[in-house]
């Protein structure tokens, strides 16, 4: 049976251009057996493509003779075969070769993300399981910050899961215990950071201040729309956990910038858990320390719809996880004492969501100015479309880290988030109100975490924060030179082109290869493979082999 070995590494997607390949050697060569192959590697498409593309069944060059002819993967792997145990050899070895640095960790691990999987937004205790968010936050760290890949590690820290169904999962790869609470809690997470951080903590918690940044930055936006201050609105909060602490805690901060006293800002500012809304000495649910500074004398009341048509609050926000509780009543009654009602329902995923981005405008006759924590589409409103802007995180905590790394800033204050909202919100143009959004483009991302790590480091020389020897000069420039790049570089000398091309005399050069003479006239040219067979035809072809034109091994 005749063979041909072409070393061709080509996608099976692309295997009818391969098999048009084949046949133009086939009306060279015109061998009976070999039509039969071509035929047979394009009936064996499904079968072979299972055995090359999926990793626990491609075994490389340990596939015999006979099953690449079997499996129709004749021609997509080198003529060679090796044992299971000579590729187990061979691997080693390349491994212990190994200098590239991708190829083993850095010692050098300078910003870390971990979580215990408790409160994952959106999800619950997700226990073990939580560990994608750790990876999902340190790549868009990478891929928006450009914090170099090696310099970042995810870590879950596994102290059980409340989640019953997870517990009896007989999948589910963590501690199938509660959790450890109390001291022994802390003695853990004190011992852990010791161990990872050693002298100082510089540490923040995206979900509560990365969060605030983000929402406080769009509330920025929003003010460019209603024409007020911050500290000229009524906020109220459906939700009083973590985030929304977060977020009105930087709201404070913004309104005392404009002069607000502190507490007079949080008198502002009314919120709403299970129990209804915060107030002093209710008779439910009670008040932990952390929430009393937004408590008000005011009878209990657990009914929102009520609080809203007793406080008339300008600026309403959700971060409860409650599905539908901004019910068209609620919406009507925000856009009944308001004439542009800024609405954020920051819950996510989406179902979750307190309203969607229709229900908002149709029930406020488009003159809401919304937000939400999940992607809403165009929204198609009394002849205008609107584009509702998603408080996403990923536009503050990446730009934060690296302005933080770059910087050396010992500690991280609440004022590096207000600085991150209000680049933020700088980068929301004119045109972008004009739509309904209070975000920039996702696009513009990227460059929304310069300008903050810019910034942050502009904070830091200030407040005479800097601990890193940085040269004087651009800062920017600065800052974009120490970023992660994932560009191909150029490896080509400095070229230029023609100017006139017409005015060039033209002179027939003679190349050779292997003797061909590639100017000459006449019919179309030959050469010789192996001195065994011609190429004809119209199409070039390229073959890339590993000798040289002189005939020896390169």
């Amino acid at each position: 049976m005749c063979y041909i070995d072409l070393f061709i590494y080509i996608s099976l997607s692309k295997i009818k251009w391969q098999k048009s390949l084949l046949s133009k050697i086939l009306s060279i060569y015109k061998p009976k057996n070999l039509e039969r192959h071509v035929c047979k590697l394009s009936r064996s498409r499904a079968k072979g493509e299972v055995y090359v593309e999926e990793p626990k069944l491609n075994k490389g060059l340990a596939f015999t003779l006979a099953e690449r002819q079997h499996l129709g993967i004749h021609g997509f792997h080198p003529i060679v075969q090796r044992t299971q145990e000579e590729q187990m050899t061979f691997a080693k070895m390349l491994l212990e070769r190994l200098q590239d640095p991708l190829s083993k960790p850095y010692p050098e691990i300078r910003a870390i993300v971990v979580t215990d999987g408790e409160r994952i937004l959106g999800l619950g205790d997700l226990g073990a399981h939580g560990m994608g968010i750790p990876i999902g936050k340190l790549s868009l760290c990478t891929a928006l910050a450009g914090i170099k890949p090696e310099n970042c590690l995810p870590i879950t820290l596994d102290v059980g899961t409340n989640n019953q169904k997870l517990r009896e999962d007989p999948l589910y790869v963590g501690l199938p215990q509660k959790r450890v609470t109390g001291q022994a809690y802390d003695d853990f997470i004190d011992e852990f950071m010791r161990a990872v951080v050693k002298s100082h903590y510089c540490t923040f918690n995206d979900d509560i201040q990365g969060t605030a940044g983000v929402v406080v930055s769009g509330l920025l936006a929003s003010m460019r729309m209603t024409g007020k201050k911050l500290s000229e609105n009524t906020f109220l909060f459906l939700g009083a956990g973590e985030a929304a602490l977060g977020i009105a805690d930087l709201v404070v901060k913004a309104m005392k910038r404009e002069g607000t006293h502190r507490s007079e800002g949080r008198q502002k500012i009314w919120m709403m858990d299970v129990d209804g809304l915060l107030t002093l000495n209710r008779p439910e649910g009670g008040i932990d320390e952390h929430k009393r500074s937004y408590a008000k004398e005011h009878e209990p009341v657990k009914d929102l719809a009520r609080v809203v048509n007793e406080i008339k609050p300008s600026v309403l926000i959700g971060a409860a996880a409650a599905s539908g509780a901004f019910t068209p009543e609620i919406i009507k009654a925000m856009a009944s004492f308001n004439e542009r009602p800024v609405i954020f329902a920051l819950s996510n995923p989406t179902p979750k969501a307190e309203c969607t981005a229709m229900q908002a405008y149709t029930h406020t006759e488009g003159r809401v100015i919304f937000a939400s924590g999940s992607p809403f589409g165009k929204v198609e409103y009394g002849g205008k479309t609107f584009y509702p802007g998603q408080g996403n995180n990923a536009y503050v905590y990446p730009g934060v880290a690296l302005g933080i790394l770059l910087s050396g800033i010992p500690y991280v204050a609440e004022q590096v988030f207000l600085i991150a909202s209000d680049t933020v919100s700088s980068k929301v143009s004119d045109k972008d109100l004009e739509v309904g959004r209070v975000y920039p483009p996702l696009s513009a991302i990227k460059e929304c975490s310069i300008d903050i790590a810019c910034n942050i480091m502009e904070y830091a020389f200030d407040e005479h924060l800097i601990t890193n020897n940085i040269p004087p000069g651009d800062m920017r420039k600065y800052v974009i030179s120490n970023m992660y790049n994932v560009e191909y570089d150029s490896y080509l000398p400095p070229t230029w082109d023609w100017e006139n091309k017409d005015n060039i005399n033209r002179q027939t050069t003679k190349n050779t290869i292997r003797g061909l003479d590639l100017s000459r006239s006449g019919p179309s040219p030959s050469f010789s493979i192996n001195s065994t067979a011609h190429l004809r035809g119209n199409h070039p072809l390229v073959l890339c082999s590993a000798s040289s034109p002189s005939g020896r091994s390169g």
